[in-house]
């Protein structure tokens, strides 16, 4: 039996990858769309490891956690935008890891 509200933070999740993939894809950074959107397909397909492979995106150096959309690093975005994208890119990751995390201890308590 799953918690209850195993569903709404599934679709939450998928909801935070889908605003990732879009907000990576507006401003061209193509190395980390590339792993949202392989996330997001792995969800769609019902791939348990879907859980891990988002975790593995955070900590440590040079992981998802240090990706800062600026114009310095050349994405795609005007100076005066970078405090907002960055502030929403830090809201999704935040998401995107307790929904991870909570649903994998969740598949690994009901196995």
């Amino acid at each position: 039996m799953t918690d209850p509200d195993f569903d709404a933070r599934l679709a939450r999740l998928i909801n935070s990858l889908d605003e990732t993939v879009n907000l990576l894809l507006n401003h061209g950074e193509s190395h980390w769309f590339k792993w949202a959107t392989s996330c997001r397909a792995a969800l769609h397909n019902n791939d348990a490891a879907a859980f891990d492979r988002a975790l593995g995106a955070f900590g440590g150096m040079g992981t998802f956690n240090d990706l800062w959309i600026l114009r310095v690093n050349g994405h795609a975005v005007e100076p005066d935008q970078e405090s907002t994208v960055n502030e929403r890119l830090t809201e999704l990751r935040s998401l995107i890891w307790d929904d991870a995390m909570a649903l994998r201890h969740e598949l690994r308590a009901s196995s």
